[in-house]
């Protein structure tokens, strides 16, 4: 059991998520389905810059922050909450952990249109991030970025996905029209 801390505002836990965490993966295949496998989700957090963590109350999973690191982003893949526990405050404790873990660097996450923009943009805006006046293109999808804790550096964001993918991933910056 590789619990790394514990919240005690809600008591939640903090696990490095395994191969074996059924509970995690049945959150990750229900609120991102069609995404990224998840055993090469918990592979790359095996690097030192990649993190998977889950968080549980009562021994129970409540959700799951799968984010990257360098010296100046935090750029948060994929954060969800089980369906069931939505609306209740989990996942703004685990943004409060990150923004907490990272005060010096700027957070970023980014979504698709077709990901319950109009929630997700709610969402991040009341924990404190901001819509960016552009988008990106990333893996041939247009993505809204919101950002928060510092000033957002396109040249910076573009150089960590670059040495994150091993040069795989090219980000395009798009102006959003008006």
């Amino acid at each position: 059991l590789y619990i790394i801390k514990m919240l005690e505002i809600n008591r939640m836990e903090i696990r490095k998520v395994k191969l074996n965490n059924r509970d995690i993966k049945s959150i990750y295949k229900t609120v991102f389905p069609h995404q990224m496998p998840y055993f090469l989700m918990v592979f790359l957090s095996k690097f030192w810059f990649t993190h998977f963590l889950g968080f549980y109350v009562d021994n129970i999973a409540k959700g799951f922050i799968y984010y990257a690191v360098s010296p100046t982003n935090v750029f948060v893949m994929y954060l969800g909450v089980d369906p069931n526990n939505q609306s209740k405050g989990y996942g703004s404790e685990i943004l409060s952990y990150i923004k907490n873990k990272y005060p010096k660097k700027t957070i970023i996450v980014s979504f698709t249109e077709k990901e319950r923009q109009a929630d997700r943009i709610r969402f991040y805006s009341k924990n404190g991030f901001n819509l960016l006046p552009f988008d990106m293109l990333f893996m041939f999808n247009r993505q809204h970025i919101m950002s928060a804790n510092r000033k957002f550096s396109r040249l910076r964001y573009f150089t960590f996905m670059l040495l994150y993918s091993c040069f795989v991933i090219w980000v395009i910056y798009i102006k959003k029209n008006k």
